[in-house]
């Protein structure tokens, strides 16, 4: 009677150490998997994070480098201002007139995509990997785009500057230009050609003002219009690109 109580204490012992070791196997499993499950949506969310944040830096980019259009175009219209100062204050004060709007119109570049990046941020932040990859792309295509385009007026504002100084500025003034712009990069060549013609033009002695605030009002009232499409474009863009 005593060997089968002992048998059975036997198998009951070896049941429950049986039983404990499938319990820990089966817990070091779990917990290795739901540790593996959790680094690896860490990592996906780091991963995420870090393209809402080069996106971010996108942002500071391009507001530096419209930075740097401003310093160009607003020394540029500076030394109009400076060519000009003895024809009359007149002339002077037109031209700072259309240094601030292009300023002014400038600064709506920076702050519309900074805005706008902004307020589609969360959306942004819920989107997949690929597809924040994706639209990330596509604004980076929409900002070099801008910018490409915002360097060509930048260079209107100087061909802008030359005409105004080599047809209304004073003698020793055009002269200077137009040595200049004969070795000047980036020039066309019929503009070159063209300088010949410039000095034999009237000094500021003989200049009519309201001929000059003219030709001041009516180039620099197109170079604002398509800096205000440009803002247009921007916008209709990004929405394009996150659409």
């Amino acid at each position: 009677m005593k060997i089968p109580i002992f048998f059975l204490i036997i198998l009951v012992l070896l049941k429950c150490v049986l039983s404990y070791n499938l319990n820990n196997d089966l817990s070091k499993n779990n917990n290795f998997s739901l540790n593996t499950y959790v680094r690896k949506d860490d990592a996906e969310d780091d991963s995420k994070n870090g393209i809402v944040d080069n996106i971010q830096k996108m942002v500071d980019d391009f507001s530096d480098d419209i930075g740097f259009v401003k310093t160009s175009m607003r020394k540029v219209l500076l030394d109009t201002e400076a060519s000009l100062e003895d024809v009359s204050d007149h002339v002077v004060q037109s031209i700072s007139k259309y240094s601030l709007t292009i300023e002014e119109k400038l600064n709506l570049f920076d702050g519309l995509f900074e805005e706008f990046i902004e307020n589609n941020k969360g959306m942004i932040s819920n989107l997949s990997k690929r597809q924040q990859k994706l639209k990330r792309d596509k604004i980076k295509k929409v900002c070099d785009l801008i910018l490409k385009k915002l360097k060509k007026l930048e260079n209107m504002n100087k061909l802008i500057k030359y005409r105004i100084i080599l047809k209304y500025g004073n003698k020793d003034d055009k002269k200077e230009m137009i040595q200049t712009l004969k070795n000047e990069e980036g020039i066309s060549d019929d503009f070159k050609n063209n300088l010949s013609n410039y000095e034999t033009e009237q000094n500021n002695d003989d200049i009519k003002e309201i001929e000059l605030v003219n030709f001041i009002s009516t180039n620099y009232d197109k170079f604002v219009f398509n800096l205000e499409d440009l803002n247009k474009e921007l916008l209709t863009d990004l929405n394009t690109a996150l659409s």
